[in-house]
């Protein structure tokens, strides 16, 4: 175990050392949303900044069409894990929980479950 300055024991989330987040675009003009996952989140942002041009996911092609501008960007969760397929594994199903409680697959961007 580490030292705690501050005494007691290290937090859970402290000891799991790698984060990854959910996150979510909204589209301000008809509130239709996408749910995606990374691990890094910056390289995550600028992806799709530098392909919504390319229209390549349905994502994509309504940020071309209404105007990147129109769409707020959300941190939903921050997920923390020990291992790196562990991480993996929390993203997803934490991704799977937010693209059905904001229907981002029946009415949103989503195009996966």
């Amino acid at each position: 175990m580490s030292f705690n300055p501050t005494g007691g024991v290290p937090s859970k989330q402290n000891r799991l050392k790698l984060e990854g987040i959910v996150y979510m675009y909204t589209n301000l003009l008809n509130r239709k949303k996408y749910v995606g996952e990374t691990i890094n989140e910056k390289r995550r942002r600028t992806q799709h900044f530098q392909s919504y041009k390319k229209g390549k996911q349905l994502i994509h092609r309504a940020m071309m069409k209404y105007g990147f501008e129109h769409f707020q960007y959300t941190i939903l969760e921050r997920v923390y894990a020990s291992t790196k397929e562990e991480l993996k594994d929390r993203l997803r199903s934490r991704e799977r929980y937010y693209i059905y409680k904001h229907q981002a697959f029946y009415d949103g961007y989503n195009n996966t479950r």
